[in-house]
């Protein structure tokens, strides 16, 4: 559970570190350059990062399910569910660099609509039919946490490449927060 921990407090730590890296860049001479190359670095990390994390967590799976819990009952249940935990966690990985980036341009209402939107309209959806329909009571939350993260980030991506940020108006804006 720690080492689930420790990806989540390093996504969020890069995701900060995205957000101030871009608002940065935008100040630099060529602000389209840079903006996009540290986007898709911080998204590989961020990645890279989860799903090693992820992958230890599952190899060591034994180990886990009798850490988190001294109750023999409950380790078979851990150890069925953790790898969806962690593809929950390596799910969330882009988003959390995706959100910083919008944040960074200015549009953190939006990330937030959107957010609702592949949370509550796909991924919450999905855990309900699977734990009702399906009977898998314990999976189906973070199996739907996934599927709410990948929708998520899969909307971030779009409007990010998709819908043209205006990098100019960006920088130019980043400048006059700079200099009043």
């Amino acid at each position: 559970m720690t080492l689930l921990a420790l990806a989540w407090a390093l996504s969020l730590a890069i995701q900060s570190a995205t957000r101030t890296l871009l608002e940065d860049s935008l100040l630099s001479a060529n602000p389209l350059k840079h903006s996009r190359s540290l986007l898709k670095q911080s998204f590989l990390l961020t990645l890279l990062l989860n799903i090693l994390l992820s992958a230890f967590a599952v190899l060591s799976v034994d180990t886990l399910a009798h850490t988190l819990s001294s109750v023999p009952e409950l380790v078979p249940v851990i150890r069925q569910n953790l790898p969806f935990l962690c593809l929950f966690l390596v799910a969330s990985a882009g988003l959390t660099s995706l959100k910083a980036a919008l944040m960074a341009f200015g549009e953190g209402k939006l990330a937030q609509y959107l957010a609702f939107c592949g949370f509550f309209l796909a991924g919450h959806p999905l855990s309900i039919y699977l734990f009702f329909y399906q009977g898998l009571p314990v999976a189906s939350v973070p199996v739907g946490f996934a599927l709410g993260a990948l929708v998520t980030g899969l909307l971030y991506y779009v409007r990010i490449w998709h819908f043209g940020i205006d990098w100019e108006g960006l920088a130019q804006a980043a400048r006059q927060r700079r200099d009043p």
